[in-house]
């Protein structure tokens, strides 16, 4: 979801302050596994991947109070072993806030998404990933630059290449100045199989072409992956869909965002969507997750990551979100806008009980 390199960091730069002054702090919650909370049983008997969630969304965002903000600083320790920070690469404030609010290992995924950067800016990123980034803040483990790259190739495909070049240089940097640090791109999985109805993107052959541009230069593969953007229903997702992209990699898969929308009804002009399938709901939510984990036994997966533990924005059945591009996306988070849990929420905190085998 590439919109999270653009606007949510407009919306939290006013709110540096507040947020310093309701940073939750504290130790990293008991390890021990607690008693089932959801109604929702989940379909494995390990877990071998680390879960965590992503994105800057509190109760009542953009409008939040301190105490929604406190509330999701213990949420985001609460829902996983790690947190997804993704921002510019030229405007750090989320990530200094986060590092400083919560002790959860950090995904940080700089956005560098124009060609104008991968041409001139290039050496710029390294002095920020160096100084500014993982040479400041221990916390964060895996590093990916430019986010879902695919998209970036159907948007810019003659200047694609350079992207690459640019790529491969930030990486062999990193990984000579901080080798523990585990650094990818991301790729959106869905448009990669060239099937994303939801999206509008006619069928097209899968992209498999680009992932061999790279050359191996990552240590892990990353997702974004939106399932429902071509299924109507978790159980119609194939047991083989992860695997897909897995017979072209050797190296371990990281989903850097995923959900499932909990909307019912589209309205307006986008009720074709309904009237077709194309729609969710809080059940098919926590069904999602089930199927997730069973998906999880499919391939060597180093993590997931949902995207949002709030709705980043209010919304109805039946509504048509102001901005229509993020009407598949606006209520899809683990919570309601207001803070209110969905099935998907307690479900996922028993994912993250599940001891990391």
């Amino acid at each position: 979801m590439s919109f999270a390199f653009e606007k949510l960091p407009i919306f939290f730069l006013a709110m540096v302050p507040m947020l310093l002054s309701a940073t939750a702090g504290g130790a990293a919650p008991d390890s021990a596994q607690p008693a089932r909370l959801s109604s929702y049983e989940l379909p494995i008997a390990k877990r071998t991947f680390l879960v965590g969630t992503a994105g800057f969304a509190p109760a009542n965002f953009p409008r939040m109070s301190a105490d929604d903000v406190s509330q999701f600083w213990k949420d985001v320790q609460a829902a996983g072993e790690l947190h997804g920070v993704h921002t510019d690469w030229k405007d750090l404030r989320l990530l200094d806030v986060t590092a400083k609010s919560v002790p959860t290992d950090l995904v940080v995924g700089l956005g560098f998404q124009k060609p104008a950067e991968w041409t001139r800016d290039v050496e710029a990123l390294k002095r920020v990933i160096r100084d500014d980034v993982l040479g400041k803040y221990p916390q964060v483990k895996y590093l990916f630059i430019g986010n879902e790259v695919n998209a970036l190739y159907d948007a810019h495909p003659r200047e694609f290449d350079r992207f690459v070049d640019a790529y491969k240089d930030v990486y062999a940097f990193v990984k000579k100045e901080f080798p523990h640090v585990k650094v990818f791109t991301t790729f959106q999985y869905e448009r990669l199989l060239g099937r994303s109805h939801v999206s509008g993107l006619a069928p097209r052959e899968p992209q498999w072409f680009l992932l061999k541009k790279f050359d191996d230069r990552f240590d892990l593969l990353g997702l974004t992956t939106y399932p429902y953007l071509e299924y109507t229903d978790p159980a119609r997702v194939p047991d083989a869909y992860l695997k897909q992209i897995a017979r072209h990699t050797a190296k371990p898969l990281a989903i850097t965002e995923t959900a499932w929308m909990a909307r019912e009804t589209f309205g307006g002009r986008l009720k074709p969507l309904s009237d077709q399938g194309y729609t969710g709901s809080e059940d098919e939510q926590a069904r999602y997750i089930q199927r997730l984990a069973q998906l999880s036994q499919t391939v060597p997966l180093e993590f997931i990551n949902w995207l949002h533990i709030n709705d980043f924005a209010p919304w109805k059945n039946g509504d048509v979100p102001a901005n229509v591009g993020l009407a598949a996306f606006i209520s899809t988070a683990l919570k309601c806008h207001d803070g209110r849990e969905k099935a998907a929420w307690k479900l996922w905190l028993d994912l993250k009980s599940f001891p990391k085998q």
